[in-house]
């Protein structure tokens, strides 16, 4: 089926706004319009396992940059960055078992069961494709979705970039800022 990925990533984005704006969150989406041969649900569930994390590991006011691009394969790279926590290099392939959490630390200060980016990457193996971490304590974490070439019906804009990061300079023509303005009690009387 045809996805069209900026409708899925808004949609993704609207299940953790309410979570982004309490932190006062600023999420970025730099994705020009593409659209994948692929299961919308299991896309949308993916990109609401990578942003729940990142919202839940990223501190007051930081930062999250959605973006994509196409590799030199062919294959469209879809990632989301952000500066929050990060995780030591030896935690990641550990973070992809199910019902696991780089640090047992984390498990008792963060909600959840450490199923998200196992249950990501099931759904990415099913699409042939891939999910990939690079992270460091302190630093953010950037999960990247690799989507085979043959699963792209669009054209990406040309830009030339290895890796996105939340910092990176590059970025396509358009991108979406989604400034999610934190709650404020009203006073009481």
């Amino acid at each position: 089926m045809q996805v069209a990925l900026g409708d899925t990533i808004a949609d993704a984005i609207d299940t953790i706004a309410g979570a982004a704006r309490q932190k006062g969150i600023e999420i970025e989406n730099r994705c020009p319009a593409i659209s994948l041969n692929a299961d919308g649900r299991a896309i949308r569930q993916i990109l609401a396992n990578l942003l729940s994390n990142a919202v839940k590991f990223t501190g007051d006011d930081g930062r999250i940059v959605i973006s994509a691009q196409v590799d030199n394969l062919g294959d469209c790279l879809l990632s989301v960055a952000d500066n929050g926590i990060g995780m030591p290099r030896d935690q990641l392939e550990k973070v992809l078992e199910p019902f696991q959490q780089a640090d047992s630390r984390l498990a008792r200060k963060y909600e959840g069961v450490g199923l998200g980016l196992s249950v990501a990457a099931g759904l990415m193996q099913l699409h042939g494709g891939a999910l990939l971490i690079d992270s460091a304590p302190n630093n953010g974490t950037t999960v990247t979705l690799r989507f085979p070439a043959a699963r792209l019906l669009s054209k990406l804009p040309a830009f030339s970039v290895t890796q996105t990061t939340i910092d990176g300079e590059s970025r396509p023509a358009t991108a979406t800022i989604h400034r999610l303005t934190p709650r404020v009690a009203a006073p009481r009387s």
